[in-house]
């Protein structure tokens, strides 16, 4: 997918997901998961614990917020 946008219409990325951020960004997900279970994950702070494990994981900011939220 050459380009994404989530509900608001803010995330706009042309550059493809490679395959280590698709890697980091399940992981990142997972271990949110295990803080929140499956009933919050629409709550803010479930997304930006994701947000904030996928920037430790890849060492610094590669995508934004709003693209991991969309993905």
């Amino acid at each position: 997918m050459a380009s994404s946008s989530n509900r608001r219409g803010k995330a706009n990325t042309t550059r493809p997901w490679t395959t280590a951020e698709e890697i980091t960004l399940c992981t990142a997900w997972c271990n949110a998961m295990e803080t929140y279970g499956s009933g919050d994950i629409t709550k803010k702070g479930f997304w930006s614990d994701v947000f904030a494990n996928f920037e430790k994981d890849m060492r610094g900011t590669i995508r934004e917020y709003d693209a991991i939220v969309s993905k």
